[in-house]
């Protein structure tokens, strides 16, 4: 923010004809340096930040115990597909906002928002099907059944994985 101002302030600086050349030379080569550094160290920072770190420690749980299929909220869902490259899928849980918190409903409801149909249309027999919720959502939901009828089996403080041993069991633990 400072550099459209300071650009100017050191050009009448050095275009001024009272200043000595080494003067302009040391603060004309120190402002460079100084702004060289600065957008260098921006742009490491840039592409050095990963906001995926906690997301892919429980992306590698998932795939090393081979939990391919479960639910979460819509903020879940399609980045645990992107970060297993498809191997991992979930399906949108319909939720409530209140005051910028979310909170699962208290029945089985989903959306289909930005995921596939193909999630909502599979057989209630399907194993192993787990609900992941971020630190937040577990804490809103805490008292929730489904998460009071699932096996929690992560935890690392970021997210919380809970395992039904099939869908219709996942189904039912709203209800429970």
């Amino acid at each position: 923010l400072l550099v459209p101002y300071i650009i100017p302030c050191f050009a009448i600086i050095i275009s001024n004809s009272d200043v000595p050349n080494v003067k302009k030379w040391i603060l004309g080569t120190s402002l460079s340096v100084t702004l060289l550094t600065n957008s260098f160290y921006t742009f490491e920072t840039t592409l050095n930040y990963s906001n995926t770190t906690e997301k892919k420690a429980v992306t590698k749980f998932l795939l090393d115990n081979n939990y391919t299929f479960g639910y979460g909220t819509f903020y879940n869902a399609n980045v645990f597909t992107y970060l297993s490259n498809g191997k991992i899928e979930v399906g949108n849980l319909y939720k409530k906002d209140i005051d910028d918190q979310m909170f699962l409903i208290d029945e089985y409801k989903y959306d289909t928002w930005l995921t596939p149909k193909r999630y909502y249309s599979q057989p209630d027999s399907l194993k192993n099907v787990f609900l992941i919720l971020d630190a937040q959502e577990y804490k809103n939901n805490i008292n929730h059944n489904s998460i009071k009828n699932g096996k929690c089996i992560y935890d690392d403080g970021y997210y919380y994985v809970f395992l039904y041993d099939t869908l219709k069991d996942f189904k039912e633990s709203f209800d429970k």
